[in-house]
């Protein structure tokens, strides 16, 4: 199995991170930003579990 890490900078501040928190947020009431999201979680699952 791997471990998929999303880096941050010296203050512990993650690009990643924030984009999907924001995008989990807008994604309850846009569907665009859920159907994002979901693609985004489908791709980053497997390789979490291989």
């Amino acid at each position: 199995m791997y471990r998929v890490e999303f880096y941050s900078d010296k203050d512990n501040h993650s690009d990643i991170e924030e984009f999907l928190d924001e995008l989990k947020e807008k994604s309850k009431t846009s569907k665009n930003d859920r159907i994002q999201l979901k693609q985004i979680l489908f791709y980053i699952d497997p390789m979490s579990s291989i």
